[in-house]
């Protein structure tokens, strides 16, 4: 089945009752080709079209997920202070760092760690929330704080966006 599509006709004589009129000529209707055998207003094609991206999407983002992360590294002025296995944590607990710049409160689990109180200006660290992941640090620049978290199976990543 052929569409339908716009045409401009150099030969119109008189506007008719449909068919608009312009400058070069007559706008009317004309006959679509159709393109490589397939009839681009068939609703199957666009259903497989659609079922092909989202089974590739699908595919990509079991690829690219990141594995927890086995280990944080608490860095204060540069320095490591304390290097913490979180695949062993059994017990969820907390510690404060308090390096003379100010005072964070940390919380540990299973697999994850958290700035959760931290008396900075803006807070920052704090609302960032629970980490697994080696792909974001958790960073508290007005107390020189950085949590670094390694190890697991992350995949190489070239950015990231938040």
């Amino acid at each position: 089945m052929k569409s339908e599509v716009w045409s401009e006709s150099p030969s119109c004589p008189l506007p008719r009752k449909g068919v608009a009129r312009s400058a070069g000529g007559c706008l009317g209707w004309r006959e679509a080709p159709e393109v490589v055998g397939v009839a681009l207003k068939s609703n199957g094609f666009w259903f497989i079209l659609l079922g092909g991206v989202l089974i590739i999407s699908v595919i990509a983002a079991i690829l690219v997920r990141q594995a927890p992360a086995n280990r944080a590294l608490i860095y204060s002025d540069g320095e490591l202070i304390r290097s913490i296995e979180l695949s062993a944590v059994t017990e969820k607990y907390s510690f404060t760092v308090n390096n003379g710049s100010g005072l964070n409160v940390i919380l540990v689990e299973n697999g994850r760690i958290r700035v959760s109180e931290s008396n900075c200006p803006d807070g920052f660290c704090v609302y960032q929330g629970w980490v697994s992941g080696g792909a974001v640090p958790v960073v508290c620049l007005p107390h020189r704080l950085v949590i670094k978290l390694e190890g697991g199976s992350a995949p190489d990543v070239d950015a990231v966006a938040g």
